[in-house]
C-alpha cells in the first residue's frame, strides 16, 4: 500500500527483514508479517438472513417483471442442508464480441454455477460462465429474456439513482486519496467513504490490484455486499466490495480495472438478454 510519504507492506513471516529495503523511491517503508494481518475467512459468508435486521431480499422478478439492476441480492443454489450464500449483484459489460453479462462475487457461489434472485426460493436468473482468475470477479449470462439496467437503485438525495458511466482508471487524476466514495447494497443500503489508498495483493503469479477503501458503514452488516459496484463522485465504477476488517475497520475493493484486463468493458445502456 502507498501512502503519503511511506509505503506499508505485508511480507511472508519468513523473509528476513533486515534484508528488505527501508526505503523506496525516497519514501519510508513499514513492513508487517502476514500472521499479524488480520485477514478474514473467505468462506465467512451469510448463509442466512439475521433476525432483527432488515434486509432488500425483495424478488424484482415478482408479477411478471423482467428488469434487474446493479445491487440486487443474488444467491448461489441451495445446499443439500438447506442453506446458501448471499451476496450482491455487480455491473453489466460486454466481451470484445459484444455479448452480454453481469458481474457476481466468484465465492458466493456454488461448484453449479448457478445464480438465483433473491435466493433459491425465489428465481434462478442464470449461470457463471467465466471466472477472471485471481480477482473474485465471475461473469453471469442471464437467463434470455431478462433485462438488465446500467443504474442503480435511487436515494434521499439521487431519487432517479446512479448511471454507471465507466470504469475508473484507477490512478491519479481519475482516483486519488480521500475521493468520496459510495455503495448501495441490500444488506447495508447506501454507504459513503473515502479512498485511503491503492496497492496490489500478489498470490503466487495472480496479482490482484486493490483499492484500500474507508466505507461508513457503522455497524450495519455488510457480510453480503460482495459484488457491490463502489462508485466516484462522478459514477465512475472504481471497484468492487471485497470484505471489512475487524480492527481497523477498513474495506477492501477488487479495482473495476481487472475487467478491463480480462477484456471487459462496462455496458453503457440497458440489455436484453
Amino acid at each position: 500500500m502507498s501512502f503519503d510519504g511511506f509505503f506499508r507492506i505485508v511480507v511472508a513471516d519468513d523473509v528476513d527483514l533486515t534484508a528488505l529495503p527501508g526505503r523506496i523511491a525516497n519514501q519510508g517503508v513499514y513492513y508487517q508479517r502476514v500472521s499479524d494481518e488480520q485477514f478474514p475467512d473467505p468462506s465467512a459468508l451469510r448463509l442466512k438472513p439475521p433476525s432483527g435486521v432488515v434486509q432488500d431480499d425483495h424478488n424484482y422478478l415478482a408479477d411478471g417483471n423482467t428488469l434487474l439492476r446493479p445491487g440486487v441480492m443474488v444467491s448461489s443454489s441451495s445446499l443439500p442442508n438447506g442453506q446458501w450464500k448471499s451476496t450482491t449483484s455487480g455491473i453489466p459489460v460486454m466481451d470484445l464480441s459484444g455479448s452480454p453479462f453481469i458481474t457476481v462475487a466468484t465465492h458466493g457461489f456454488n461448484p453449479d454455477d448457478e445464480v438465483w434472485h433473491p435466493n433459491p426460493k425465489g428465481t434462478m436468473i442464470g449461470k457463471i460462465v467465466h471466472s477472471i482468475s485471481g480477482t473474485d470477479i465471475s461473469l453471469v449470462r442471464l437467463t434470455k429474456g431478462l433485462r438488465y439496467v446500467n443504474q442503480t437503485f435511487g436515494t434521499l438525495d439521487e431519487p432517479e439513482g446512479t448511471v454507471l458511466n465507466g470504469l475508473s482508471p484507477g490512478y491519479q487524476p481519475h482516483l486519488q486519496k480521500f475521493d468520496i466514495i459510495s455503495m448501495n447494497n441490500p444488506f447495508s443500503g447506501r454507504a459513503d467513504g473515502r479512498v485511503l489508498a491503492v496497492g496490489i495483493k500478489i498470490e503466487g503469479k495472480d496479482v490482484m490490484h486493490h483499492d484500500w477503501l474507508y466505507m461508513d458503514v457503522g455497524t450495519e452488516p455488510v457480510d453480503g455486499s460482495c459484488g457491490t459496484a463502489i462508485l466516484s463522485d462522478e459514477g465512475t465504477v472504481v471497484g468492487f466490495f471485497r470484505y471489512k476488517l475487524k480492527d481497523p475497520q477498513h474495506c477492501y475493493a477488487v479495482s473495476a480495472l481487472e475487467l478491463r484486463e480480462g477484456k471487459y468493458e462496462i455496458c453503457g445502456q440497458e440489455m436484453e438478454f
